[in-house]
């Protein structure tokens, strides 16, 4: 079934082409915030989990900060405003708005510590 047509600043993920096998798309190792995914993640390393507002996918990175949050290994979850998925592309592209550029909040999230 072919995906609908995006709408102006709307990205549309081809899942057939990111992941071509179903039956991988739920393996921890391709989304690890898959909601078939329940193991434990007690002793995780420490993470930081980025969302972007817009992104169809943040749902799922919601549920997964939460998970890390109740495993003790959230460090922070950063959503930008404004932002569709794959917004981070590339560093110089300009962002427009108040979205701020992938540099910066990478920027700010390096800082950060456990």
């Amino acid at each position: 079934m072919p995906l609908p047509a995006a709408s102006a600043g709307v990205v549309v993920v081809d899942v057939d082409k990111v992941v071509p096998n179903p039956r991988e798309r739920s393996d921890p190792l391709v989304s690890p915030a898959h909601p078939s995914d329940t193991g434990d993640l007690n002793g995780i390393a420490p993470a930081l989990l980025v969302t972007a507002e817009f992104d169809l996918l943040k749902p799922e990175g919601e549920r997964h900060a939460g998970r890390l949050r109740k495993a003790g290994a959230l460090v922070d979850h950063v959503d930008v405003p404004k932002a569709d998925y794959g917004y981070d592309g590339t560093d110089d592209e300009p962002v427009p708005g108040p979205t701020p550029g992938p540099r910066a909040v990478r920027c700010r999230t390096c800082s950060r510590s456990p």
